[in-house]
């Protein structure tokens, strides 16, 4: 063989190896980015049994709360005392339509935060809590 071939011959060969680490190194990073995604599919689906668990947990706690509250009304419709929205716990204002948890602990914040509620039109300065609201709340509440 001439000189020249083997020149090309070798010329061919370093390119042929080049290619070769170019090829290992995107297997590593496909095999990386494959590693990543199982990765995160396992915390996907962990997070989904969760949001799972407290959909139901929630679901629980709104059966029992309407149930609370229906009873609620029940004795709130057979006794004329109002709910005193000044002094009432989370759980006396849970009592009054369309007050769950949530709102009836945002009113105990916003009071604390704010003092006294005058009237039932700062009520809707309480997030959450509409003209609505308050007008289903009229005669229900005292201040």
């Amino acid at each position: 063989m001439s000189l020249r071939k083997l020149k090309e011959i070798r010329s061919i060969l370093w390119i042929v190896l080049i290619l070769c680490i170019v090829c290992l190194l995107m297997l590593e990073l496909f095999l990386t980015k494959e590693s990543q995604i199982q990765d995160l599919e396992q915390v996907n689906d962990q997070v989904e049994d969760v949001l799972l668990l407290n959909d139901e947990d929630t679901g629980k706690q709104s059966i029992d709360q309407g149930k609370a509250s229906s009873d609620a009304k029940k004795e709130t419709n057979n006794s004329p005392s109002k709910v005193n929205i000044n002094q009432a716990t989370v759980e006396q204002l849970m009592t009054l339509p369309n007050i769950g948890e949530v709102k009836a602990q945002a009113i105990v914040d916003y009071r604390e935060e704010n003092g006294r509620f005058l009237n039932g039109a700062e009520l809707t300065n309480v997030k959450g809590i509409g003209e609505k609201t308050v007008e289903k709340l009229k005669g229900l509440i005292t201040y």
